[in-house]
C-alpha cells in the first residue's frame, strides 16, 4: 500500500451502468432470486416501482475501488462502515468514490480513514460511509 497519501487525496472514481442482465448475473452467482431484483413485472408492482440491484452487488463496486487505492492491503486489512441510503435501479449509471479523511500514524502502523459515496446520475446518494485500511509500517 501506498503509504504517501494524505488528507483530502481523491481515490480513483468508478463508474458503472447497472442493466438488467448485470443484476441477473449477480442473481444466479449469489444465489438472492428475490423478483424485486429480477422481475420486472413484479417489481412494478412495489414500491420501488421497477427492479433494483442487490445492495452487494453495489458493496462489490465499492470494494473495486479500494482494491484500486491500496491493492492487497484492502483484502487482508479493510474494513467498512457504510449506509444504505436509495436503490439502484436497472439502467442507472452509477458511481463510486472516495476521499482520504485521515492518516493515523503511530509509528508502527498507518490507519487511512476514507469517506465513501456511491451516487446515481441524479447525483442521488445511495451509499455512504467510511472504509479504514490500516497497514503495518514495517511490510
Amino acid at each position: 500500500m501506498n503509504l504517501d497519501w494524505k488528507p483530502g487525496d481523491i481515490l480513483p472514481t468508478i463508474t458503472k451502468k447497472l442493466t438488467q442482465e448485470k443484476i441477473t448475473r449477480y442473481a444466479q452467482v449469489s444465489g438472492d432470486h428475490n423478483p424485486i431484483h429480477t422481475n420486472e413485472k413484479f417489481a412494478r408492482h412495489t414500491p420501488f416501482k421497477g427492479t433494483i440491484a442487490h445492495g452487494m452487488l453495489l458493496l462489490a463496486y465499492v470494494s473495486q475501488l479500494l482494491a484500486e487505492a491500496f491493492g492487497a492491503s484492502w483484502y487482508s486489512r479493510g474494513k467498512l462502515s457504510l449506509r444504505f441510503k436509495a436503490p439502484a435501479y436497472t439502467n442507472d449509471i452509477i458511481t463510486i468514490s472516495g476521499q482520504i479523511e485521515s492518516v493515523e500514524d503511530d509509528g508502527y502502523n498507518c490507519k487511512l480513514v476514507c469517506l465513501l459515496s456511491c451516487y446515481n446520475q441524479e447525483d442521488k446518494i445511495l451509499i455512504n460511509g467510511t472504509a479504514e485500511i490500516t497497514e503495518p509500517k514495517n511490510g
